[in-house]
C-alpha cells in the first residue's frame, strides 16, 4: 500500500484517484507502518489528498516518533521551530543537528533558516549557505531558492541573473 502510494505521488501509477492513494497510505499508517505513517502525517500537514489539518498531523508524527521514527521527530522539531511552537528550542535545534548528520535535507534546510535568521542561535549566514547548499547537492528546490536568493542579495545588479 505505500509503495503503491508512492508510485501514485511520484507519478509512476496514474491509474488511480488521488482518494484512492490517500486511502492506501492511510491503511499502511493504521497497521503502524511507520514510513506511511510519516508519510500520512505529510499529507495532513500540506493539506496534500485530504483536508489540511496540522494537529493531526503532529498527533501522527507523535505516534511515530514513539514508535522509533527518528525522521517523524526531525519533522516535529522542523515544525516547532518553524511555527514558533517550541517548548525548548535548544532540544529541537540539537535534534535538528543530529538529523543533520544522518542526512536528513528537512533538518540541514531547517538549519539553513534558522541560522540564515538567526532563530535559537546566532545569526551566521555562511553556516546557512553551508547547510541550504548541502541540501540543494542532493536535489532540494527549495534550499537551491533560498541559496540563490542569498547569493543574488550580495551580487552586484549588473550581474543578476534572472
Amino acid at each position: 500500500m505505500y509503495i503503491w502510494y508512492g508510485l501514485y505521488t511520484l507519478g509512476f501509477l496514474r491509474d488511480i484517484a488521488p482518494k484512492d492513494a490517500f486511502n492506501l497510505i492511510l491503511k499502511a499508517a493504521n497497521k503502524k507502518y511507520i514510513p506511511a505513517m510519516v508519510e500520512l502525517g505529510l499529507s495532513y500537514y500540506t493539506g496534500n489528498f485530504t483536508k489540511k489539518d496540522k494537529v493531526k498531523a503532529k498527533r501522527i508524527w507523535d505516534l511515530a516518533a514513539k514508535l522509533g521514527s527518528n525522521e517523524a521527530l526531525t519533522r516535529l522539531a522542523a515544525t516547532n521551530i518553524l511555527e514558533h511552537k517550541y517548548k525548548n528550542i535548544n532540544t529541537d535545534i540539537e535534534l535538528l543537528n543530529k538529523a543533520s548528520k544522518l542526512g536528513s535535507i528537512l533538518a540541514e534546510v531547517t538549519l539553513g533558516s534558522l541560522y540564515e535568521n538567526g532563530i535559537g542561535v546566532k545569526k551566521n549566514k555562511s553556516k546557512a549557505v553551508m547547510y541550504y547548499r548541502a541540501s540543494a547537492q542532493r536535489g532540494d528546490r527549495y534550499a537551491y531558492n533560498q541559496l540563490k536568493r542569498m547569493y543574488d542579495e550580495i551580487r552586484p545588479k549588473r550581474f543578476i541573473i534572472k
